[in-house]
Parts: structure tokens; C-alpha cells; sequence
């Protein structure tokens, strides 16, 4: 029997919640297979609030809010409003592509009959950075301005709220509304305005810093802890982004050795080419641990202050995860992890996670489910959404410059 997603909650943020979990599965390298996902999710959200793993563009952040500005301009409402919001997105897809801009577009592939639209995808980051005004669910912004407006109508008095967006939000550039060509090329005055926002709204986050000190060569690091200059960090995030670089470097050996435990029972099993992967992951194990030995601060490691950053950023960590996470760590600073390949403790650590984790769902006891494993699940380190981050920063440097170049 195929195996399926289904929530019975309607709200929007669950669907939001489902559909970047949808995107991560879809990510090999970013597999929760070891159920660490929500301490991964608290540091995202420390260092790159209002990001998600579904999001593409930086430009998407505008061309939302100047689509359903202009309906609510039309004096459109409800139902009405967001149909033709809804059609305008669709739009956008086919005058994206005549751009010839097509890294990031949304319904690259499905084109305008894609499912999930920029609308909700960017939902939480347009209230995170204030673009948006409402605290709610897209569903319930629509509703209270169709409520406002009723008011309006009936009371001269009220007190009116023109529009579900900042009143600064820059106007669409001249011909948009054609829908004929158009580039994710962030333009100089939009740049300033979405900088503006995530600084104001997200001050102490690590995306606001970026922007903030224009950090142009961050779009050449494969991690935000590689960047340059980052002596300059308040000392707050300075050690937020120290905890999570740990903590990627030392689950990345629990990953390591969970594909390790995959290849050695299908190699029990019979199925072919498990000896090689076998191999490979003992080589890989034996290069992480070159790499953490060394590494002054696995050794200096304050976990307290870890724990307490990543309650901070989300109290409902589990109890058992924080034990789980306790006792690998406590393997990799104390030196058991070196021998992580043949250590019988450390096997039985990662074994009996995944498989209190998934049940019958476990490729340790499901057969089949093993035999379609290809070779790597949840291998690559944890990098907290930087490469969406990463492309979003370079769309809003390019625009700064070339606010610079017309200064």
C-alpha cells in the first residue's frame, strides 16, 4: 500500500507546515531520519526567520503583495479578490519565463497550473518582515479586510485600513500588469525596501546582519558559518551560529553511521552492491572524525547554552530527542565517536532511534522498504536553509549595486 500525507487541521500554517516538509523530503541531504528536525528548524528560525525551504526568489516578496494590492485597488472582496489574484499569479509563471528567468520560477515544470502559488508560499515570511499586516492565516487577512471594509461602509468614523500591505511597499514597475516579460532582478528601490524590513522586523537575526553590513561574498560560502568577517557578530549570534555549525558537524557522524547500519544489514540480506556502500560509509566515517578530532570547539562545547539557544528558539523540543541528542554528543566529545563504525553502543543508539521513530516504517526491520533505499539518506550536513537564504541575499545585492552603480 502507497504511503501517504493527510492532516485533518485546515488551518493554513499547517498546510504551510506540511508542504515545507513535503520540500525537505524531496531534499536528499536534508532527510530528518534521526528525528533532529526540530532543533535543525530552531536554529533556522534564530539565524533566517521568515525563510523556508520552499521559498526561491527574493522578488517573490513583491510580486505578491502588488498583485492583491491591485485587486484590493479594483475594490474587489472576498472570493472575487482572490480569484483574480490567484489568475495574476498564474500569469506571472508564463511572463517569468518569457524573461528568460527561470531559476527559481514556481511552476517551472507545471506552469500556470501549478498547485502550490507564491502567495502561500511566501505567506510567513510577507508577516515576518511586515510586508503583510495581519497576524493570521492568509484565508483570515482576506476576511478581516472584507470585515474593515464593511465597517467602513457602515460607519464613517471607523478607522480605515486601506490595504493588507506596508505603506511604503514600492509601486510595480511601469508595465507589470501587462503580464508580456519580466526577471527576478531585484531593481534599486525595491532592495532598499525589503532590506529595510527584514532589518527592522528581524534585527538580531543572522539575515538582517548580512544585509545590514553588505556582505556581498556571502553567495561564495556553502555554509553561513564559512562567511567572512564574522568577528563582527553581536556576541549573542556569534555563538548561536557556533552552536549550530556543532551541531551539524557532530549529527553529521549519526547520519553517516545510520547509512552505514542500511548497508551492512542489506549486505545480510543479499542485495547487491551493499559491500561497496559498506565501504563508503566506514571511509566517510573515518574522515568525519578527522575533521571533528581537531576541532577545538566540539571540545570546548558549552551544551547548556546550546540547549538553552535552542529552547529559546522552540521550547517543544521532546525530552526524549534531548536525551537522544545528549547521548550521541556525549559520544563525539567523548571519544567514542572515533570508533563510531565499530562501536556496538553507538550502533544500538542510532538502530534504536529510527526505529522507535518509525515503527514498521524502519528500513532496520522493513525489507522492502531497504531494498529501495538508493544508497543515502540524510547524508549531507545541516546548513539551516542557508541556500535559499544564500540566493534570496545575492537577489538583494545585485539590487543594492545597482542602486550604487545610478547613485
Amino acid at each position: 500500500m502507497p504511503s501517504l500525507l493527510a492532516w485533518l487541521d485546515y488551518s493554513e500554517e499547517d498546510h504551510r507546515r506540511m508542504r515545507e516538509l513535503v520540500a525537505l523530503f524531496a531534499q536528499e541531504e536534508s532527510r530528518d531520519e534521526l528525528g533532529i528536525g526540530a532543533i535543525r528548524d530552531a536554529f533556522s528560525d534564530r539565524l533566517f526567520p521568515g525563510v523556508s525551504v520552499i521559498q526561491t526568489r527574493a522578488r517573490y516578496l513583491l510580486f505578491v503583495p502588488w498583485i492583491y494590492r491591485a485587486a484590493e485597488q479594483r475594490g474587489l472582496t472576498g472570493a472575487q479578490l482572490r480569484a483574480r489574484a490567484e489568475a495574476q499569479e498564474r500569469r506571472l509563471v508564463e511572463t517569468l519565463r518569457r524573461g528568460g528567468d527561470l531559476a527559481g520560477l514556481i511552476g517551472r515544470v507545471a506552469g500556470p497550473g501549478v498547485k502550490i502559488l507564491p502567495s502561500t508560499i511566501y505567506w510567513t515570511g510577507l508577516q515576518t518582515y511586515g510586508i503583510a499586516r495581519h497576524p493570521g492565516t492568509f484565508d483570515q487577512a482576506i476576511r478581516s479586510l472584507v470585515a474593515v471594509r464593511h465597517l467602513d461602509e457602515a460607519d464613517e468614523l471607523a478607522e480605515r485600513v486601506p490595504s493588507l500591505w506596508h505603506p511604503t511597499l514600492p509601486p510595480a514597475p511601469p508595465g507589470f500588469f501587462d503580464f508580456e516579460s519580466d526577471t527576478f532582478a531585484v531593481q534599486p528601490d525595491e532592495a532598499s525596501f525589503l532590506v529595510e524590513r527584514i532589518v527592522d522586523r528581524v534585527p538580531d537575526s543572522l539575515h538582517a546582519h548580512l544585509l545590514l553590513h553588505r556582505m556581498r561574498l556571502a553567495g561564495d560560502a556553502a555554509a553561513p558559518w564559512l562567511l567572512p568577517t564574522l568577528r563582527q557578530l553581536p556576541e549573542e549570534l556569534r555563538g548561536a551560529l557556533e552552536h549550530a555549525r556543532l551541531f551539524s558537524l557532530a549529527m553529521h557522524g549519526a547520519a553517516l553511521l545510520y547509512n552505514l547500519l542500511l548497508a551492512r544489514r542489506g549486505a545480510e540480506l543479499g542485495y547487491d552492491g551493499m559491500d561497496d556502500h559498506a565501504d563508503h560509509y566506514e571511509d566517510q566515517l573515518a574522515n568525519w572524525w578527522g575533521e571533528v578530532a581537531p576541532d577545538p570547539g566540539v571540545h570546548d562545547w558549552d551544551r547548556t547554552d546550546f540547549w538553552r539557544t535552542v529552547r529559546a528558539s522552540n521550547p517543544n523540543v521532546t525530552p526524549r530527542t534531548v536525551a537522544w541528542v545528549d547521548s550521541w554528543l556525549d559520544g563525539v566529545v567523548g571519544g567514542t565517536a572515533a570508533i563510531a563504525a565499530t562501536d556496538t553502543g553507538l550502533a544500538s543508539l542510532v538502530s534504536d532511534r529510527e526505529r522507535r521513530l518509525k515503527g514498521s516504517k524502519s528500513r532496520l526491520v522493513n525489507d522492502r522498504l531497504l531494498a529501495a533505499w538508493n544508497g543515502s539518506a540524510g547524508t549531507a550536513r545541516l546548513l539551516y536553509r542557508w541556500p535559499t537564504v544564500r540566493t534570496q541575499l545575492l537577489d538583494l545585492f545585485d539590487g543594492l549595486e545597482r542602486h550604487d552603480a545610478g547613485a
